[in-house]
């Protein structure tokens, strides 16, 4: 019993000091994407390191940013270590790099991320539902609650062709 117990407290004291060397390693920044911020405005050191940025977050459009979202910029040193790399050998660091990374901090841009989601999505819907509105109003007595209880007609044909009449003659 005492072994065991032993073997699970140095089990986590052993994770713990891991995590901790990884949390050392990581020298990077947590930064707040702001109203209009492109990726180039954020980050200096022209396309590659934005590519850096962008593989590190998992970003697919790098003009798709949103206000509120967290991004983890890694290092000035780690970026110039990689940026004249293959982008085969990029992507790799960025992995290797992104988990080194506090797990804390990654939550934290991963969250943002979700919430920016949300807000659009929030912002969609509320822009979808005041055209509908919009559309309603203007509709006036010929909206569908207007008609309810009236009779149907029947509109009048503008034109019709008699079988035989067709100005198109196919043959056989």
């Amino acid at each position: 019993m005492k072994s065991r117990i032993i073997f699970i407290v140095s089990l986590f004291l052993m994770v713990a000091v891991m995590s901790a060397a990884y949390a050392q390693d990581f020298k990077g920044k947590l930064i707040t994407v702001k109203e209009n911020q492109r990726l180039s405005d954020i980050i200096d050191g022209g396309v590659r390191a934005a590519l850096i940025v962008q593989m590190v977050n998992d970003i697919k459009n790098a003009y798709d940013l949103k206000p509120g979202m967290k991004l983890i910029i890694p290092d000035d040193e780690f970026i110039k270590k990689v940026k004249d790399l293959p982008v085969s050998e990029i992507m790799e660091k960025a992995r290797d790099y992104k988990a080194k990374v506090p797990a804390a901090v990654v939550r934290e841009a991963v969250d943002s991320l979700a919430d920016s989601e949300k807000k659009k999505v929030d912002a969609d819907e509320k822009a979808a539902l005041e055209a509908q509105q919009k559309a309603m109003a203007n509709m006036g007595m010929k909206s569908v609650g207007a008609l309810k209880g009236v009779a149907p007609v029947e509109s009048p044909r503008i034109f019709q062709f008699k079988r035989n009449d067709s100005p198109y003659k196919w043959e056989n």
